[in-house]
């Protein structure tokens, strides 16, 4: 069990990489569109910063479908994990075995990522203890995804300046050239898929945490209540959709928050 532990958080740790590397890509290909609409007599530079711009997109594309795929493996590792610890159920070989090879990173990466004491419950398997694992996931998803909700919007709100204040000045070039319009013409278009995609990026990570809320405080109240209820599967269910499909959550923002929050968690359920 803390082998599968450690592959789904070195797999996390990995999406997460990739994921950084598909946002700098993102952020190169705004820089690059952004400075080729201010050069108004070298065709050639336009040229080059255009033909720039569309390679950090499609580098920033990989990055980001590599990410997508460790993110995936991940939540599959993440929900056998709290399947087996949650319930008592045992995998089929052929499924463990199956699930490994899904896996990008190697076992002795994944050793260091490995902790006996990833979740705090003690409880005996039942839906119970799978309550309280998902209850306390929730906890931890739901404000390090409050806190990575604030950084996102200031920066899709710094980047719509930036862009803004591209296209106030653009009247004011004079450009003749048809060629060095159709170049500026496709880095706009790399603008605005990548500011599309961060305003995409903030609204998904805000409605995911208001559902995550929602899912914790009815986990919370299967837990208080002390009474087994099947119910847990259908909020796991709930919980799964969701953070399978959220932008991964930076390292940083949970280094951040460790502390506070494992505080806040002791002070919330004092016998775990």
């Amino acid at each position: 069990m803390d082998k599968l532990i450690g592959l789904q958080r070195a797999e996390f740790e990995r999406a997460e990489r990739l994921d950084f590397f598909a946002r700098m890509s993102q952020l190169l290909t705004v820089f690059l569109s952004i400075i080729s609409l201010f050069i108004q007599d070298s065709h050639i530079v336009v040229y080059i910063l255009s033909i720039l711009g569309v390679v950090a997109a499609l580098v920033w594309l990989y990055f980001s479908e590599q990410s997508k795929y460790s993110h995936t493996t991940a939540e599959k590792g993440r929900r056998a994990v709290l399947l087996i610890k949650g319930l008592g159920i045992k995998l089929q070989p052929k499924f463990y075995t199956d699930l490994q090879t899904l896996f990008k990173v190697k076992e002795e990466e994944a050793k260091k990522w490995e902790d006996e004491n990833y979740f705090k419950s003690n409880r005996d398997c039942g839906y119970q203890k799978l309550a309280e694992m998902l209850e306390e996931s929730a906890f931890w998803t739901n404000n390090l995804l409050k806190e990575y909700t604030k950084q996102t919007w200031c920066y899709f709100g710094v980047l719509i300046l930036m862009c803004l204040l591209s296209l106030l000045l653009t009247p004011f070039i004079k450009i003749e050239q048809s060629g060095i319009i159709i170049s500026q013409m496709v880095c706009i278009i790399l603008i605005w898929l990548a500011t599309g995609s961060i305003l995409s990026k903030a609204l998904t990570l805000t409605s995911s945490a208001q559902e995550i809320s929602f899912i914790e405080d009815k986990l919370n109240n299967i837990v208080t209540s002390k009474q087994d209820s099947e119910n847990t599967l259908v909020y796991m269910s709930d919980y799964n959709a969701i953070v399978e499909n959220i932008p991964i959550i930076p390292t940083k923002i949970y280094k951040k928050n460790k502390d506070r929050l494992n505080q806040l968690w002791k002070e919330r359920n004092p016998k775990t």
